[in-house]
């Protein structure tokens, strides 16, 4: 009976610490984008405005940014997860949308570089790249996707101009 204690409490202490991970790995840009937004840009050169909010959840352990365009009922809404993974010491992310889960299936993997995060998506040979950047001094920020071509070169899918709302 000793040994099933000792053992109970030796595995919930090590699954306590790993419950107990936070997201302050190369999270500062995450922090920032925290908060309501606006973004105006386009996709596919149509122009478009979202309303969108960032927020961490899981205890933490994701990163959530919630894109919904103003039309009502929107016709496009995106949920985007950032989960830390420390032994690649980058992002996973997860892009979930209206167009289901063919195209949730591919995972993204980026890195935080100063006030930028690039994702790259491996869509087989079509990849995409998201490129986030802020201006944390103004509250504005800028959301770039773009795919590659089939010479190889990358080209604009999407650009939004973000501004940070007040709560």
């Amino acid at each position: 009976m000793k040994y099933i204690i000792v053992t109970a409490f030796i595995l919930s202490s090590f699954g306590l610490s790993l419950a107990q991970t936070n997201h302050n790995n190369n999270s500062d840009l995450l922090n920032k984008l925290t908060g309501p937004w606006q973004m105006t840009g386009h996709v596919m050169k149509k122009p478009v405005e979202y309303k969108a909010e960032g927020k961490w959840i899981l205890n933490d352990q994701f990163f959530r940014f919630t894109m919904a365009d103003v039309n009502m009922p929107p016709q496009y809404e995106a949920q985007i997860f950032f989960g830390y993974d420390s032994a690649k010491t980058g992002y996973v992310v997860h892009w979930l949308d209206v167009f289901g889960g063919e195209y949730s299936k591919i995972l993204g993997f980026g890195k935080v570089a100063a006030d930028t995060i690039k994702i790259l998506f491996k869509f087989g040979d079509r990849p995409f790249r998201d490129i986030i950047s802020l201006n944390k001094k103004q509250n504005t920020g800028q959301f770039l996707i773009e795919y590659k071509n089939a010479e190889g070169n990358w080209k604009e899918f999407a650009r939004y101009k973000m501004v940070r709302l007040e709560k």
